[in-house]
């Protein structure tokens, strides 16, 4: 099973130059920290398993699952583009649930594991998400405090309108310290 670590873009060589020819001008070349050529190590992936590429943090950024099809069915990590990431292949199948979503899932080295979230990344996920919870509650309450300031507002609206400022009032007390156990109000219905 390859693993082949922090590949960055490097500069063509001579070599390179003369076995690309005049199309050496449209690639981007990279190497591994150990000195490894990313064309020339592509051939070492074996055919049928699952190739995954990862970050600095072992957060695993991109996956090649299945044949593709342009590729001659084969699980080709020739689809990758490694820039500040590095390459593996796995021999199991991933875990149930897995997704590159959300940074979710890490390579430990062998496989692919659920991450586990410092303190201070719950915190700042819970930061986020009362972040876009408060812009939502904003959004909506504007269009109805602007029906009250011209005396337009009908009752629904009022009414929606304090199920919404009660709503962003209670968003704004939450507590994210406790992440990754807050404790999200309920939108009020209006």
């Amino acid at each position: 099973m390859q693993n082949i670590k922090n590949f960055r873009v490097k500069q063509p060589t001579k070599k390179d130059t003369e076995k690309y020819g005049a199309a050496a001008a449209g690639i981007r070349f990279f190497e591994s920290e150990d000195g490894q050529d990313w064309y020339e190590c592509q051939s070492r992936f074996a055919d049928n398993t699952i190739k995954i590429m990862y970050d600095s943090e072992n957060v695993i950024r991109s996956v090649i699952d299945k044949p593709v099809p342009e590729r001659g069915n084969i699980h080709a990590v020739s689809m990758f583009s490694p820039e500040g990431m590095s390459v593996a292949e796995i021999s199991e199948t991933l875990p149930e649930g897995f997704s590159i979503n959300h940074g979710e899932w890490v390579f430990d080295g062998k496989k692919v594991v659920p991450r586990s979230w410092s303190k201070e990344e719950l915190i700042a996920q819970a930061q986020k998400t009362k972040s876009a919870l408060l812009d939502e509650a904003a959004d909506a309450i504007a269009p109805l405090q602007d029906a009250v300031d011209i005396e337009m507002a009908t009752a629904e609206e009022l009414q929606a309108l304090r199920a919404w400022k009660t709503y962003r009032i209670m968003l704004s007390r939450v507590d994210v310290s406790a992440a990754p156990d807050v404790q999200w109000p309920e939108k009020m219905s209006g």
